[in-house]
């Protein structure tokens, strides 16, 4: 049975090899000229934007999870409010900052010129790293996927405090000696406390301590 999430607070965005949301990327090269799924030219991969939907309006996900368009609109608006958006996108979820940033996030409204999803969160990243550009050419790279937290009605909502995002990713990485220390595609560190505060996406300690649904 399909569960309806709430209250949403996304903090990272992943290039994925295929979208949580079943949904491929579009892409358009810098002189949008072209309007292209994926399979693109050489040519059009100079200085291009990669634009995609984050979440649709009651659709479900590969996770059994929706959202209606009033929570995923909000979540969209929370995203841009308090993230820093150069530091906000990943690929496949490996918590290694990309060098790639969200350059446009909008709701879809009818006629829209790339979607159909009336009500879905759309965005548009700016992919500025050869190898990444590559991987999304030749369709390694195929959809979105987001990591954050958000209320399950009728269940309490995930921890994203500290103590929180760091369980949640020894749990990811699968043991605590693999987790300590990773290297983001801009060349840091990052020990437990960077990638939380990464996760949490400029989200203040009293911020992050959220209610229960």
């Amino acid at each position: 049975m399909a569960r309806e999430i709430t209250d949403m607070q996304i903090k990272l965005i992943s290039l994925v090899s295929a979208g949580a949301n079943n949904k491929k990327n579009i892409y358009k090269n810098e002189n949008f000229n072209e309007l292209l799924r994926v399979d693109f030219k050489k040519s059009d991969a100079e200085q291009g934007v990669v634009y995609g939907i984050v979440y649709a309006p009651d659709e479900v996900d590969t996770q059994g999870d929706f959202a209606n368009a009033d929570e995923i609109k909000r979540a969209a608006y929370n995203f841009m409010k308090r993230s820093d958006l150069s530091y906000c996108i990943d690929v496949n979820h490996n918590f290694n900052i990309a060098d790639a940033y969200i350059c446009e996030s909008w709701i879809v409204k009818s006629k829209d010129e790339f979607f159909n999803e009336e009500g879905a969160w759309a965005v548009g990243i700016k992919i500025e790293d050869e190898e990444l550009r590559e991987m999304i050419k030749n369709g390694t790279i195929t959809g979105l996927s987001m990591y954050g937290s958000g209320v399950i009605k009728g269940s309490e909502k995930e921890d994203v405090t500290k103590g929180g995002v760091i369980a949640a990713l020894k749990e990811f990485f699968g043991s605590s000696k693999n987790f300590k220390k990773e290297s983001s595609n801009k060349g840091e560190t990052m020990d437990e406390n960077r990638v939380a505060e990464l996760v949490k996406a400029g989200i203040s300690a009293n911020d992050a301590r959220l209610e229960t649904a």
